[in-house]
């Protein structure tokens, strides 16, 4: 028989943030806290933009074609957290790829681009980790 475990909160003994798990193979070690996304998003960036789903994402604001300005709810400690990017456009997926921009504890910068020229997305999706303030 399977176990079920049901708790509002998990806390660490040495520090309550700091709650350690071991991979299946016992060899690895990880931080759950760290290993958390602290905030991720969908966006259609075409027409008016808006948010498909979020998390940790207050709003988005439309900086001009392709350049989109997410803002975080909660900020992070410092903006040195790391993010992730995908798109999908679909007119083409040639040459394309995102750069990211405006990176300070609040506000997430994401660009756009095909063949070297901005341009609106039709889904912009990212993911962050880091540490939250």
């Amino acid at each position: 028989m399977a176990s079920i475990l049901k708790v509002d909160e998990l806390q660490g003994i040495t520090a309550a943030g700091d709650i350690t798990v071991t991979s299946e193979g016992g060899a690895a070690t990880q931080s759950l806290q760290q290993g958390l996304a602290k905030s991720w998003a969908i966006l259609d960036g075409t027409g008016t933009i808006s948010l498909d789903d979020s998390l940790n994402v207050a709003s988005v604001a439309d900086s001009g074609t392709g350049d989109y300005d997410f803002t975080h709810s909660s900020a992070f400690s410092s903006s040195n957290y790391c993010t992730t990017t995908a798109k999908n456009n679909a007119s083409s997926n040639q040459g394309a790829n995102l750069t990211l921009t405006n990176r300070s504890t609040t506000v997430r910068g994401v660009k756009s681009y095909e063949n070297n020229s901005a341009t609106d997305c039709s889904q912009v999706c990212f993911q962050t980790s880091g540490d939250l303030a």
